[in-house]
């Protein structure tokens, strides 16, 4: 993935940004110094194969349906289609952006934490699921994303 550094303006939105979200701590962890950085993601397959947020998906658990304690990007839609899942809102949400995407209109926005050789989104997981799912391996736009050290 290409960096580079972010400029004051950005680390300063990302922060207000991020300080109004659920994972309010990452915008911490920047105002202390973590390093903060944005890149680009240049494939479907590599945004497919990125790890969420989620374990548990309306009622569907990462562990019980893969073996694993978080889902990956390209599980989060068929999780959220079956029948299994309770979390309907997710779904549309999910939809909703794929058509945003569609049109151009999809504000990209995806944080995603790095510890050592490991990388979790911590933010933007549903727009993610959605970009992965729109887009073709062929008609695949880079996405770029924030990266922060945790």
């Amino acid at each position: 993935m290409n960096r580079q550094g972010c400029s004051a303006d950005e680390r300063q939105n990302l922060i207000q940004y991020l300080k109004q979200t659920p994972v309010a701590w990452v915008a911490d962890k920047i105002v202390r110094g973590a390093l903060l950085s944005k890149g680009e993601i240049q494939s479907r397959a590599v945004l497919g194969s990125l790890t969420t947020i989620f374990s548990n998906l309306g009622g569907v658990l990462a562990t019980q349906r893969h073996g694993k304690e978080k889902f990956l990007v390209r599980e989060v839609l068929p999780v959220l289609r079956d029948p299994r899942c309770n979390d309907k809102d997710a779904l549309r949400k999910v939809e909703c952006y794929m058509e945003l995407d569609a049109a151009n209109r999809l504000e990209i926005k995806i944080t995603i934490c790095e510890v050592g050789d490991n990388c979790m989104i911590v933010d933007g997981n549903i727009r993610a699921s959605a970009i992965y799912e729109r887009r073709s391996s062929s008609s695949f736009i880079p996405v770029m994303v924030y990266l922060v050290s945790c």
